[in-house]
């Protein structure tokens, strides 16, 4: 048995051995070739703007020292976990806001023929709920919305295909964001013989298609746990405010006139309302606007907003099932229960 190995072995080598003689001998591309034909992959390399990506790199003001200690502070708790790359943190998220994607028609709804604003919440009032029946991480649901809009921008699609484009989106995203995510199966089976696994297969081939395999981008989620950790209020990631900011960040889904912010502003808008509700005595700090690049004016806009949208919750609760009974659970500290009171007198920094 050994002697047939070693022999596959020596065989193996000496082809491989061949193979890399010959490749050495092949005259390597002149990757600043001028005479490649326009448009070629290496007329693409030669000019580094392959579509798709941003070579930019965002110039961000130096901090205060006040700011600088709070990123160090950080940097400092988050030492331990080498998957947070705490020295880069500041830049990696300036990077992040700077090449987010934005929907380039926050008016794309008006275009689709088959399916309307109504129809939109309910499919993303469906997708939380099947989101939590399969225990998935929460970048997933994120990711799946930001998909169909990016893939709704861009194709008209009939209303007997919705539910398809839904589950078809959280099913790749899935396969992005977990470990070991459910099976196909599984994703066919909650829509209730409305889609098989090979109606999910081909719609998933299209989406990657019709966004050209650029799937992957910061959610506002991103940005929402950055702008939380320079709070003092919501470091934790497990107060009553993070939570109320996350909250309004998955209100923010049902709604398509939250389309014309970018994903930054409106996890910028959440974190500013949420100080507000609580009437915190710093409602934007410092260092978040050195992060996040808004002024308090900037994000006004997003939170009143987001404000009022609350408060239409409250009053009609349509389409919003699923996201209220999730935040009325233990785990979100019952937010979505929360009394919001507000007097336009109390302050001028008020809304």
């Amino acid at each position: 048995m050994s002697i047939v190995s070693d022999h596959f072995t020596r065989a193996f080598g000496r082809d491989l051995t061949n193979i890399q003689v010959q490749h050495d001998k092949l005259q390597k591309p002149n990757l600043r070739n001028k005479s490649a034909p326009r448009g070629s992959i290496l007329t693409n390399l030669n000019n580094a703007n392959t579509r798709g990506y941003n070579y930019k790199n965002p110039k961000v003001s130096k901090p205060t020292p006040a700011v600088e200690q709070i990123y160090k502070q950080i940097a400092k708790e988050d030492k331990h976990n080498p998957s947070l790359v705490s020295d880069y943190q500041v830049s990696i998220f300036s990077y992040l806001r700077f090449n987010q994607k934005q929907i380039t028609n926050p008016q794309y709804m008006n275009s689709q023929t088959s399916i309307t604003s109504d129809m939109r919440a309910i499919l993303y009032d469906w997708l939380i709920k099947v989101h939590i029946k399969f225990k998935l991480v929460d970048e997933c649901l994120f990711m799946a919305i930001n998909l169909i809009d990016r893939y709704l921008e861009k194709t008209k699609i009939s209303r007997d295909k919705f539910q398809l484009l839904g589950i078809t989106c959280l099913f790749i995203s899935s396969k992005v964001e977990e470990i070991y995510p459910p099976h196909i199966k599984d994703f066919a089976s909650v829509t209730n013989g409305a889609c098989t696994k090979y109606d999910i297969i081909r719609m998933e081939g299209q989406l990657c298609k019709v966004l050209e395999f650029n799937l992957c981008i910061p959610s506002s989620l991103v940005f929402l746990n950055r702008y939380s950790r320079l709070d003092k209020n919501m470091a934790s990631l497990n107060s009553k405010e993070y939570y109320l900011a996350r909250y309004l960040l998955e209100l923010s889904f049902l709604d398509s006139k939250f389309l014309q912010y970018t994903q930054a502003n409106i996890a910028a808008s959440s974190v500013y309302l949420s100080n507000q509700i609580f009437d915190k005595k710093e409602f934007w700090n410092e260092a978040q606007i050195h992060q996040s690049q808004f002024s308090e004016k900037e994000i006004r806009k997003c939170a009143l907003d987001l404000y009022f949208f609350l408060q239409d919750v409250k009053k009609n609760s349509q389409f919003t099932e699923g996201v209220r009974n999730k935040f009325r659970g233990q785990k979100y500290l019952e937010i979505a229960d929360i009394s919001i009171t507000y007097n336009n007198e109390s302050s001028n920094r008020r809304l």
